[in-house]
């Protein structure tokens, strides 16, 4: 029966906190100089064309779940032939989803981008360009999956941190880009943005084609295991669906009702939601692993220890930035940003430390 392996676990954390300390650090000087090369509109519109996407990439979400799951299982339990067959269901999988996502992002998301946001006057064209560049980047990123799964799924954390790292390192290179860049800067940051993405697409395909045999397609069998993983995914979109309709939901309606001036507020502050969400969900990526090869083994003594390690320290690590920036907001974005508080930056603030609080509550109290 498996134990706990104590020791990768520590190796890997200590990967996870090195990614956590690099992209938080980068993420926010990115944010700054992005905020000050797009303007206040740009960044606004950016941030809500990006979420028309969101509601439908989400259907992504509860798969991805679902193929790390089977791809640890599998590495547990099964021999390199059966190992091959998940992972090639798990790329069928994927591409049904990419296909669904591509016929509802060019049906309903297009006539959302053109008739239902208020863009302002002049900028329709930039916002469609950017819609059409965030759908084939969701597309993208719905067929990597598998392959980020095997990466996790092998506990291979120092290759998923150092390709992380250099995902924010480009995308600090790409706003610089931007504020030298002559032309609509909307577009080229879009541009840089789809560019950066496909190349670590292409990268992390690269290595793992190279190190695991299993992502080596073959054609599958046992079509009930697909079955069982949609199954598997469709009680992750109960919990998922919800949070992103919150979120989301609330930043195309913003945007109804006031200007993209509201969404960049709101960019803002989901960027900080994001970086301190991540904290706790990059350092949980280093148990996951280890916590469905104890289950699988039916070790489940040292499965729920480790699950409530793992949950304790998570809310603990969100609480430990949570409760200063709740407190030092103002003085956070005059450091951060360099602009004084407005009005539209404080709204935004009090709806996205309402919308962590929540996913704190439900998704640290198991896990």
């Amino acid at each position: 029966m498996s134990r706990v392996d104590n020791r990768r676990i520590a190796r890997n954390t200590l990967y996870m906190y090195l990614r956590m300390l690099v992209i938080t650090v980068v993420s926010l000087f990115t944010t700054r100089i992005n905020y000050r090369a797009l303007g206040i509109d740009n960044y606004g519109i950016y941030n809500v064309v990006g979420s028309v996407i969101v509601f439908f990439s989400f259907i992504n979400i509860g798969l991805t779940t679902a193929t790390r799951r089977y791809i640890t299982a599998e590495l547990e339990q099964g021999d390199a032939d059966s190992q091959r067959n998940v992972f090639s269901l798990a790329v069928w999988a994927h591409v049904f989803i990419s296909f669904v996502i591509l016929v509802l992002a060019e049906t309903i998301g297009l006539w959302a981008v053109n008739h239902l946001l208020n863009i302002p006057e002049g900028r329709m064209f930039a916002a469609n360009v950017v819609y059409q560049l965030s759908v084939f980047s969701a597309i993208l990123q719905v067929m990597q999956a598998p392959f980020t799964a095997a990466i996790t799924a092998n506990e291979r954390m120092n290759i998923y941190a150092y390709l992380s790292i250099v995902d924010v390192v480009l995308k600090l290179a790409a706003a610089y880009l931007v504020m030298v860049a002559p032309g609509d800067k909307l577009i080229v940051y879009a541009i840089c943005i789809f560019v950066i993405g496909f190349t670590n697409i292409a990268i992390n395909r690269f290595y793992c084609y190279r190190q695991f045999p299993m992502c080596k397609y073959k054609r599958p069998h046992n079509k009930k295991l697909l079955n069982e993983m949609f199954g598997y995914m469709g009680w992750n979109l109960c919990g998922q669906g919800t949070v992103v309709l919150a979120n989301q939901g609330v930043t195309m309606l913003v945007n109804i009702f006031y200007t993209v001036a509201a969404n960049a507020a709101m960019g803002v502050s989901n960027q900080i939601t994001r970086i301190v969400h991540n904290l706790a969900t990059n350092f949980q990526v280093a148990f996951h692993p280890q916590i469905i090869k104890l289950y699988v083994s039916e070790n489940y003594s040292d499965l729920n220890t480790l699950v409530n390690r793992c949950s304790r320290i998570s809310s603990y690590l969100v609480l430990l930035l949570l409760i200063p920036i709740c407190f030092q907001v103002t003085n956070f974005l005059e450091l951060w940003l360099g602009i004084i508080l407005s009005m539209q930056l404080s709204f935004a603030f009090i709806l996205y430390w309402q919308s962590l609080l929540m996913r704190w509550h439900l998704r640290f109290g198991c896990c």
